[in-house]
């Protein structure tokens, strides 16, 4: 069911929960590859033959760092694909203040903060401009961000006063 939203600017912005099955189902058309985690060869003792058994966590061993260093890569890319999806999909369109109607693309002047394409977070890509026009053009102010989040996550984020609520009950 979709909700309209409106951001302390005016805008209103129309919204739904994005189903988590939508979420696992798009995920898996991620084009990265997981890393496998290495695993030792080794000799059975007892047995008398050679088996393959997984690598103990070990920041001296130059494979286990190469493994970590890959595994942090693909988390990082898996959590910007899946975060971007998610805010595509959950924000259906806006209408800014003073319009009639809502659309749901990027204003035609709208260009993605050059820094963020040097940082290589976003480009300027067709698919990804709508996405850099959400995160950093329409939701501006953090109280805004979070709204819409409580929305398109299904309200699974806590609201700044029940942060602060469990922030107070602790003895200071």
């Amino acid at each position: 069911m979709e909700k309209i939203v409106t951001l302390s600017d005016g805008t209103e912005v129309k919204c739904f929960v994005v189903p988590v099955w939508m979420v696992v189902d798009v995920e898996r058309t991620l084009e990265i590859v997981r890393p496998e985690e290495p695993k030792k060869k080794v000799k059975s003792i007892v047995a008398g033959h050679t088996e393959e058994i997984p690598y103990t966590e070990d920041d001296t061993d130059p494979e286990w760092l190469e493994y970590k260093n890959a595994l942090a890569e693909y988390q990082k890319e898996d959590e910007r694909f899946t975060t971007g999806f998610v805010w595509d999909a959950g924000v259906v369109g806006w209408k800014l203040p003073g319009k009639k109607k809502f659309t749901s693309d990027p204003p035609s002047d709208w260009v993605t903060p050059p820094v963020l394409e040097r940082m290589k977070i976003f480009s300027s890509h067709v698919d990804a401009r709508r996405v850099s026009y959400i995160k950093y053009g329409l939701l501006t102010e953090v109280k805004d961000t979070n709204t819409v989040a409580q929305v398109i996550y299904g309200g699974a984020l806590l609201s700044s006063e029940e942060v602060d609520g469990a922030v107070n009950s602790f003895p200071s």
